[in-house]
């Protein structure tokens, strides 16, 4: 139903309440015989109204109030998303520049990434980003180990450089989930899963 014909149905209804309403409250008066019945009626219809539409308002703040908050829980997991996959990106990046690698700058990154994997973990509470934290823990395991292998052999290098790859390749799973919960509607998914 489209939003018009539901205002138009929802004033129809409380236009034959009201005239209900009115119609009954003013026959009670008049059967007491009050001199003032229709005055009686309207300002008992008044009454009634004013406390039903208090309560109305108080429900549809509370309505607000709990899908704004829903709302900035999902920007808020979006944006973390966002973040964390751009900094995979320039961990990756960096890792490829071995062996000119920054170690201070990976491990910045790295500390960055684990950060964020811990709030994504903390919000989310799914099995998959539960994986997700361990599996990036386990590739840079994997790539300190790699590296550091390399470093000892310098006659390696390109085959240091192939493991790097290979691993960095092995994180594609967790990237994409990580740039699915870039959207929105499938963080939602996501959150009412697990809710």
């Amino acid at each position: 139903m489209k939003v018009k014909e539901k205002i138009v149905n929802i004033l129809s209804i409380i236009f034959i309440v009201t005239l209900f309403l009115m119609s009954f409250t003013f026959i009670i008066f008049h059967n007491t015989d009050s001199a003032t019945a229709l005055k009686d009626a309207w300002s008992t219809l008044g009454s009634f109204f004013g406390g039903i539409a208090t309560l109305t308002t108080a429900y549809v703040a509370s309505l607000l109030f709990n899908d704004w908050r829903e709302q900035e829980k999902i920007t808020f997991i979006r944006n973390i998303a966002h973040e964390t996959a751009n900094l995979i990106t320039q961990l990756n990046l960096s890792m490829q520049q071995y062996p000119k690698l920054n170690l201070s700058e990976l491990k910045i990154l790295h500390s960055k990434i684990i950060t964020n994997l811990s709030f994504l973990n903390r919000q989310i509470k799914d099995e998959e980003m539960r994986i997700v934290n361990e599996n990036f823990s386990d590739f840079m395991r994997d790539f300190y180990s790699i590296a550091a292998e390399g470093i000892d052999t310098p006659s390696l290098e390109v085959i240091t450089k192939q493991k790097i790859n290979d691993n960095i390749r092995t994180l594609e799973t967790e990237c994409n989930y990580i740039s699915h919960l870039i959207n929105i509607d499938k963080v939602y998914e996501k959150l009412k899963k697990h809710s």
